[in-house]
């Protein structure tokens, strides 16, 4: 599909090799805690006085969805620094649920009173959506 000419150095390719084996690491590290937190709020939602609500079991997905969605980018950015891509590092449609997860646990952090923390949430997934759209990153 790619010519020797659109291959990326070795540097580069070390980089984003090293990039993505992070964000694999960030990924694979928040999926067990989230993925226990959705179990317990699912398991406890039925029983009488439970203080969760649905709208805790789609706060604890939406972060199911970021963890996935990171991992599966890390995974995209060792292929691609593997093969020595320069573009399509990213598929697209990861970035945008990650992008929109980040997005929404924006507004779930904001209705709880974390101000800036949604804030830092919506503007992390819009950039990464914007990115995406923009640049073509994938």
């Amino acid at each position: 599909m790619y010519s020797g000419l659109d291959k990326s150095s070795k540097g580069r390719s070390l980089l984003i090799f090293v990039i993505g084996a992070l964000v694999l690491a960030a990924g694979l590290i928040g999926i067990k805690p989230s993925w226990t937190i959705f179990n317990i709020i699912l398991s406890e939602l039925k029983l009488p006085g439970s203080p969760y609500d649905y709208a805790s079991l789609v706060y604890a997905a939406l972060w199911i969805v970021a963890t996935v969605s990171t991992s599966i980018a890390g995974i995209s950015l060792i292929v691609s620094a593997i093969r020595r891509k320069q573009f399509d590092l990213i598929p697209g449609p990861t970035l945008y649920f990650l992008g929109l997860a980040l997005a929404v646990i924006g507004g779930f952090l904001l209705t709880g009173g974390l101000s800036w923390q949604a804030v830092m949430a919506v503007s992390t997934g819009i950039f990464l959506i914007y990115w995406e759209w923009e640049y073509h990153v994938s």
